[in-house]
């Protein structure tokens, strides 16, 4: 993933999640156990992200959503 794509996804993600992009402090060692996001936001970040990888010719679309998610996705509070 080259890393413009993966500042785009992660603004998404934050957008989805209802955060500013400008908000996000990535310099704190555990930023990402800082912010939640809900199961339905999850889900649709999931769907979009799947829908991002057929787009830019990701081979394996969902594997590839489901690795970004684990790897980079929120804590989900229901």
């Amino acid at each position: 993933m080259k890393e413009p794509d993966l500042y785009y996804i992660l603004k998404k993600m934050f957008k989805i999640a209802g955060y500013s992009w400008d908000t996000i402090n990535f310099s704190i060692e555990d930023w990402w156990n800082k912010y939640t996001w809900t199961e339905k936001q999850e889900n649709k970040f999931m769907k979009w992200l799947v829908k991002y990888n057929r787009k830019t010719g990701h081979v394996r679309p969902e594997l590839g959503a489901q690795m970004f998610n684990l790897n980079y996705g929120l804590r989900v509070v229901k």
